[in-house]
């Protein structure tokens, strides 16, 4: 399973990520992180931990399983 890069979903993802993510490691970067963690762990979401959030708080960043890729659905 793999995020799907090439569709309006992503460039969501992209916004919600930049707004809360303060590292320094690009989202490219990471994309294979997020596909692996999600696809070994069987589940549809990751978590954005509060040290690494500019608000101090967790977010869970949800996908939709869409024909062998994630698809961005929200941020919470």
């Amino acid at each position: 399973m793999e995020i799907n890069m090439i569709s309006p979903e992503f460039d969501e993802f992209e916004k919600a990520f930049g707004k809360y993510y303060t590292g320094v490691e690009p989202l490219y970067a990471l994309i294979g992180s997020f596909e692996r963690l999600m696809t070994q762990s069987n589940v549809n979401f990751f978590k954005l931990p509060a040290h690494k959030s500019s608000d101090l708080k967790s977010h869970y960043y949800i996908f939709d399983r869409t024909g062998g890729e994630y698809v961005f659905k929200e941020c919470i």
